[in-house]
């Protein structure tokens, strides 16, 4: 199963957007609104701000795929190519980013990523 199977709606500052999942690379929560880093070649740029908090946005996307990795992140995983130790754990994303893994989420994510590439590759 991938994630281009679930799409999602959002309220962008100045459109409507209507996207699916896999074209999201991970989301960045800011106060009051949040921002979607898109991949490579999307048709909806680099990134968009969405005004809604990244709980909201959590329960709009299949959990399967995206993971809640810091109180400010959540991620795709299908576009998380490795993890690193250096300034505490990060995950590397498929464009070069790293994201912070919460300390007190760093065993569910490893444990969930584990799962994850053992079931879908």
């Amino acid at each position: 199963m991938q994630t281009h199977q679930y799409r999602i709606t959002f309220k962008s500052v100045y459109h409507d957007c209507y996207l699916h999942c896999d074209e999201i690379m991970y989301i960045q929560g800011g106060s009051g609104s949040v921002t979607l880093w898109f991949a490579p070649g999307s048709k909806h740029g680099t990134k968009d701000v969405v005004s809604t908090s990244l709980t909201e946005l959590m329960q709009q996307l299949p959990h399967n795929f995206f993971m809640r990795v810091h109180n400010s992140w959540i991620v795709n995983m299908e576009h998380v190519t490795g993890h690193t130790k250096k300034a505490g754990h990060q995950l590397k994303m498929t464009n070069g980013e790293l994201i912070p893994i919460a300390r007190l989420r760093k065993k569910e994510v490893l444990r969930a990523l584990e799962t994850y590439y053992s079931t879908n590759r």
